[in-house]
């Protein structure tokens, strides 16, 4: 079996950066590793539309990014084959999804499975990365969540896919780590966030490739910020999702990505 991490942390923190080097180790250790993200399972075009005419008037579901967003069923599948032994020659390849952001306009879809990445199998190490990968239910929380009321009844539509549907992959996790936010409050420390996502913008512009205008950064961003600020100092400050202690690392960092500090239960 393989050991299957997840790496969470708010968007353009450095998520992909630290499950980059970290792949680039296990392979001098002559460990095969394979990097994922929860971006890879977003629904695809199609499904997404469907979702939103389900709920016409909720913004956090009208595109990808929130719980409610992801094949959490294929994910599980893959996941699933991934850590475990193929059982014949046959299985041995495993071809994973990957979702292409920049079509239908930058609205994105599920890439073709011709340009699905290829993996032999067995491997010795997965990683997961995602920005609401530890998110649990309200439910759960013994801090209340301070929203306006439409902003909070848009909050528990997506609460409740967390909840029946992305939750399940909690259980196969053996190791988790958390990049925190770490500032004066966290409200202040979630404006580094528009700003991460400003720069990642115009080095793609900058290299000629598809980019958002700041104005749709800010847009898209303020999508994801509900359930920011509904769930991340649970996941901070709560006890270790995977059930031990020894088993996770949550370690904070300031507005320049530079590590601060370890979190308790870490």
């Amino acid at each position: 079996m393989a050991l299957l991490s997840a790496v969470q942390c708010p968007q353009g923190g450095g998520k992909t950066t630290l499950t980059t080097a970290l792949q680039k180790l296990f392979t001098l250790e002559r460990l095969e590793c394979v990097s994922l993200s929860i971006d890879d399972f977003y629904l695809t075009r199609r499904e997404q539309e469907a979702l939103a005419r389900a709920f016409p008037e909720n913004p956090l579901l009208e595109s990808r990014g929130n719980p409610g967003t992801h094949d959490i069923s294929l994910a599980l599948q893959t996941l699933d084959q991934l850590v475990t032994a193929p059982r014949t020659k046959e299985e041995s390849t495993i071809a994973v999804p990957r979702y292409d952001k920049s079509a239908y306009q930058g609205r994105g879809d599920r890439a073709s499975p011709e340009s699905w990445q290829s993996y032999e199998r067995p491997v010795d190490v997965v990683f997961l990365e995602g920005w609401c990968l530890g998110f649990r239910p309200l439910e759960l929380h013994h801090r209340s969540v301070e929203m306006d009321p439409v902003s909070l009844r848009n909050l528990m539509q997506v609460d409740r896919f967390l909840a029946q549907d992305f939750c399940r992959l909690y259980p196969l996790l053996d190791a988790f780590i958390v990049i925190a936010l770490d500032g004066p409050n966290l409200a202040e420390s979630l404006q580094t966030v528009y700003q991460w996502r400003l720069e990642a913008e115009q080095q793609m512009r900058a290299a000629g490739r598809p980019a958002m205008t700041d104005e749709q950064v800010y847009a898209f961003v303020d999508k994801f910020m509900p359930a920011y600020r509904a769930y991340l100092s649970d996941l901070y400050w709560s006890p270790p999702l995977t059930g031990d202690a020894s088993r996770e690392l949550r370690v904070g960092i300031d507005r320049t990505r530079a590590p601060t500090r370890r979190f308790p239960w870490s």
